[in-house]
């Protein structure tokens, strides 16, 4: 399983979904491991549980901080630590150990952000907003729904010029970050801001019809469903002169390196429907098993429901189709997979007696 492609792929660029791969790979690996000292006999030295429980909670506070859409995967693994933890607690209590840490690390994750690191402002859910009022404008053929700014900016913006713009797989024909060349702004103020959540709302509640459909032509980009080609699957061809990127190393293996990835670039080992399947499937096959609530089997069903809840949140805020945002899944399924084979031997692959 480590030499599929589709894993490689995530040394070639570190993005921020690498780093989230790896936290959630590390989290769930150290709940595993800390898990499982908790019941062997001799017990392991306390530091060392302390340092792995440590671990365990610096992983899931920087998938907070990386990726705020990592809540979805964050919630199995949490909940699967309470079950581990706290077995005989009540179920109002879990929930609400559950709700509580996850809103008081993404509270401390943006403390952390505000007050320490003062970004500028974020633009990332105004541009998920703009790409989605000119999807729904376009698929209802109404031009009413064009904030004022917009108009501002540019007074010749119409349905016509929305239309020839619009992709669903990219808001980059929308948005270049070159304000020269953008087809409608972003918002530069607070006012700006509250016209276009307002516009985008009154878009969702008058059109909703329009906006399930543009946002199921941005998911299926990223997903693939009947596509032939994948979306930009391993960056490997990317310019040089975008971002500072440099194309740097050994001639001869990067050759072979990409020669090996786009063997497989319209596989469906870079389609996203491919792991939403997987996790599905894994589900599935540990509900109907006898042994469903043994704790191997319980470790491959969350992370199997972690995979698929992170990669179908993408329906209602994926920006573009880049098969990297799903590394996370892809991560979290191969996982799965291993726990579920090892839970089929006769000693759970996490009793600590092994």
């Amino acid at each position: 399983m480590a030499l599929v492609p589709s894993l490689w792929s995530q040394v070639i660029v570190v993005w921020k979904d690498t780093e989230l791969s790896i936290c959630l790979l590390g989290a769930y690996v150290c709940l595993f491991l800390w898990h499982s000292m908790r019941k062997k006999v001799p017990v392991k030295p306390f530091w060392v549980r302390f340092v792995v429980l440590l671990s365990f909670f610096l992983f899931i506070f920087y998938a907070s901080a990386v990726r705020f859409n990592s809540l979805p995967a964050l919630v199995p693994l949490v909940w699967l630590g309470i079950l581990f933890t706290l077995p005989k607690w009540g179920l109002a209590r879990k929930l609400l150990l559950l709700v509580g840490f996850l809103s008081l690390n993404f509270g401390l994750v943006h403390l952390l952000d505000q007050y320490v690191f003062k970004p500028k402002m974020n633009t990332l859910f105004q541009m998920i907003q703009l790409h989605d009022l000119v999807g729904i404008s376009v698929r209802a053929g109404t031009a009413d729904l064009i904030p004022s700014y917009w108009k501002e900016f540019n007074p010749r913006i119409d349905l016509a010029t929305l239309r020839s713009a619009y992709l669903p797989e990219s808001l980059n024909s929308l948005w270049t970050g070159d304000v020269h060349q953008e087809i409608v702004p972003t918002a530069s103020d607070a006012a700006q801001l509250d016209e276009l959540r307002a516009k985008w709302w009154e878009a969702i509640r008058r059109f909703p019809g329009a906006y399930l459909q543009h946002r199921w032509a941005v998911f299926n980009g990223l997903i693939r469903i009947g596509k032939a080609d994948s979306y930009y699957p391993l960056h490997l061809w990317k310019n040089p002169d975008m971002d500072g990127i440099r194309d740097i190393g050994d001639p001869a293996l990067r050759g072979a390196f990409k020669r090996y990835f786009w063997t497989f670039g319209n596989t469906f080992l870079f389609k996203g429907w491919f792991y939403l399947l997987l996790a599905l499937l894994i589900m599935a096959a540990i509900i109907k098993r006898p042994d469903r609530n043994g704790e191997g089997s319980k470790a491959s069903l969350y992370l199997a429901l972690s995979a698929f809840l992170y990669g179908g949140g993408y329906f209602f805020y994926g920006p573009a189709s880049d098969f990297r945002f799903l590394y996370p899944t892809v991560i979290l399924v191969f996982l799965s997979i291993v726990m579920f084979l090892s839970s089929t031997n006769r000693s759970d692959p996490l009793d600590g007696d092994r």
